[in-house]
């Protein structure tokens, strides 16, 4: 990677200070005409022409990232907060502004917010509107964005009336669709969202897989943890979503435990949901735990419960314990507390005796105890294991016979 030489301008605006690195043309001059249409010899700038080359020819990013890194780390040094891409005129499977802006906040530490910034209504590329119009064209199509985190059961493949209706809503109001890759829910809203070639969707999926995209919109690609599998691999994805999103929209079957999951996340960061119950056909808001408690009545909260892997869901053991009315045998604080550090011991003892595996009675393998029997009340050695045990010890018995002439003939 290198830095290449730029002029930064300064330039007015509604912000407290703005600049650009350079002009992209640096003089454009006619050649003659090849058929209708005239051709020019364009001289761009260094930076210039890494953006042309990235836009057009596939070309090389990380110099673009680098030279804008360097310079706002000597100008804003710890003052950069996040980085906010400008919405995309023309729909493109990978936008430009989107990946440098991505890559910037990733080199600065900072989450880059796609969607804080929409265009509510369609523009044209601003290279074919006059300079003296492009600022009042800008100024009326765009508006702060509003994200909403779209998912459910896979078990759901179609959408009732019900969702549709809701997401005809968040279409009209330009909310930008945060959307997860996987069969079920995330494919039936991301077919209905594509039949009304709505653009404003972010579909997230894990890096170098994303197993569908059915409108082909721009990707925002995680990285898991090396070992990372199954649920816990795929929740990554789910997480982002929940802090990216203001708002959820969820579609239940009544058992998946990732839904459940996904109304966690959102409502510990005091983030509404609205989640369509499909057994009965209703749709519940959830605020708080109460909420979430009265939601688990809704369906099969005994099979989310039993299914919950533990470890995997941030959270999942201290709150669900205090939703879920079939683990309410002891509580040490009413129902109107949320779930926190406060909570007295007695109930993590109780947490951790629900997670913790059965045990059982372990027996020396050494020839001495093959007849040692279980303590009272644990119990036994399956079947299957004591047959391994009682080859173990014919093995060393074998070798101990095979070892005593030799060590009687030394």
């Amino acid at each position: 990677m290198a830095i290449v030489e730029v002029h930064p301008e300064r330039i007015d605006g509604p912000w407290a200070e703005g600049f650009v690195l350079d002009r992209h043309v640096v003089s454009s001059r006619p050649i003659g005409y090849l058929g209708e249409h005239m051709q020019f010899e364009t001289t761009r700038s260094p930076l210039g022409e890494l953006v042309y080359q990235l836009k057009y020819r596939n070309g090389r990013l990380n110099d673009i990232i680098e030279t804008a890194v360097a310079f706002i780390t000597k100008r804003w040094s710890g003052l950069v907060d996040c980085v906010v891409p400008p919405p995309p005129s023309l729909h493109r499977t990978k936008q430009p502004a989107v990946l440098i802006a991505e890559g910037v906040a990733t080199s600065l530490g900072v989450p880059s917010l796609a969607s804080a910034a929409i265009k509510t209504t369609a523009t044209p590329q601003m290279k074919n509107v006059p300079l003296h119009e492009r600022a009042p064209l800008l100024s009326a199509a765009i508006q702060a964005g509003t994200d909403v985190f779209v998912a459910g059961s896979r078990q759901i493949s179609r959408l009732p009336a019900e969702v549709k209706t809701r997401l005809d809503t968040m279409v009209e109001k330009g909310f930008q669709i945060l959307v997860g890759d996987a069969n079920g829910a995330d494919k039936a809203v991301q077919r209905y969202l594509a039949d009304k070639s709505y653009p404003n969707v972010l579909v997230h999926c894990m890096k170098d897989h994303c197993r569908n995209n059915v409108g082909g919109w721009p990707t925002r690609q995680l990285v898991a943890p090396h070992g990372a599998r199954g649920f816990e691999y795929y929740s990554i994805k789910d997480r982002a979503m929940a802090e990216a999103a203001e708002y959820g929209l969820m579609l239940w079957d009544g058992k998946s435990k990732g839904t459940v999951n996904n109304v966690v996340n959102l409502s510990r960061d005091h983030k509404p949901v609205v989640v369509y119950v499909a057994p009965t056909k209703q749709f519940r808001t959830v605020k708080t735990f109460d909420d979430l408690r009265d939601l688990l009545a809704q369906g099969d909260s005994d099979s989310v419960v039993r299914n919950a892997p533990p470890g995997n869901c941030a959270g999942w053991q201290d709150q669900l314990v205090y939703c879920c009315p079939l683990l309410e045998t002891t509580r040490s604080r009413p129902h109107d507390q949320s779930p926190g550090p406060h909570v007295a011991e007695s109930a993590r003892q109780e947490r951790r005796q629900l997670w913790r595996p059965r045990e059982t009675h372990r027996i020396p393998r050494d020839a001495r105890s093959l007849g040692a029997k279980p303590t009272e009340g644990a119990p036994r050695r399956s079947p299957r294991r004591q047959g391994r045990l009682r080859f173990n010890l014919r093995m060393i018995q074998r070798r101990a016979a095979w070892r005593r002439p030799h060590a009687r003939a030394e």
